[in-house]
């Protein structure tokens, strides 16, 4: 799994407000993946999901590829934990 990446919280009078890629103010894409459904296309760091190869219990596996070396990898995503 891919650690996301420490961000700061920002502040908003709007406690439903989003910003303009659809996560929540003051968290990162990385960081929304485990709580949003993830679907091709989507971009974790230099990871861009490419299909779903699997599904079960501890999570599901995707097909990725990596933006900068252009190889593809296996990334596992982790449910999140409650």
């Amino acid at each position: 799994m891919i650690a996301p990446p420490s961000s700061r919280s920002r502040e908003t009078s709007d406690p439903d407000a989003r910003t303009t890629d659809g996560t929540e103010p003051g968290k990162s894409k990385a960081a929304s993946a485990t709580t949003n459904p993830t679907q091709p296309g989507m971009k974790i760091r230099d990871y861009e999901l490419l299909e779903m190869l699997g599904q079960g219990g501890m999570g599901s596996v995707w097909k990725a590829k990596h933006t900068r070396l252009k190889r593809l990898f296996a990334i596992k995503l982790l449910p999140q934990e409650k």
